[in-house]
């Protein structure tokens, strides 16, 4: 894994080279050290002691996004573009959108497929995407596979 973050670090820091504005470097060695420390805290969120790529892939997304903040004239442009837009974010958000108007925070799954379907998203892809979230221990579901609560 750690020649991949390697590799990750490498190639960044020759995009900025051929994009530097002059007097300006985010890509620096501390910036090697923030993906690592990222990529552990991330894979200890889920409670495992092994970085995997995604936690790598997540780290560099968020170190991105940070970076865009600093950028004045463009910070919008790159906010926007670096929102995940997978299918897990997709239906995590409708559920976010969903709970807010619900005081225990739990809302019924009938009701989230629904507005899943709205977004040309199927089934499947929603109980993945809770499955994804309920393993993170993001959300709740009940034994009945019913309702789900976001905590």
């Amino acid at each position: 894994m750690h020649s991949f973050i390697v590799q990750k670090y490498v190639e960044k820091r020759k995009a900025e080279v051929e994009t530097k504005k002059e007097g300006h470097s985010y890509i620096t060695p501390r910036t090697l050290l923030a993906i690592i420390r990222l990529s552990q805290g991330l894979a200890r969120l889920r409670f495992n002691d092994e970085v995997q790529q995604m936690d790598v892939d997540e780290a560099l997304r968020l170190i991105e996004v940070s970076r865009s903040q600093i950028n004045d004239e463009d910070s919008q442009e790159k906010v926007t573009y670096n929102m995940r837009n997978d299918t897990s974010s997709t239906v995590f958000h409708i559920l976010r959108e969903l709970c807010k108007g619900q005081e225990d925070k739990t809302i019924k799954i009938a009701d989230l497929l629904n507005r899943i379907k709205r977004k040309n998203l199927t089934e499947e892809d929603m109980y993945q995407s809770l499955q994804e979230y309920s393993n993170l221990q993001v959300i709740l579901i009940d034994k009945n596979n019913t309702e789900v609560t976001l905590i």
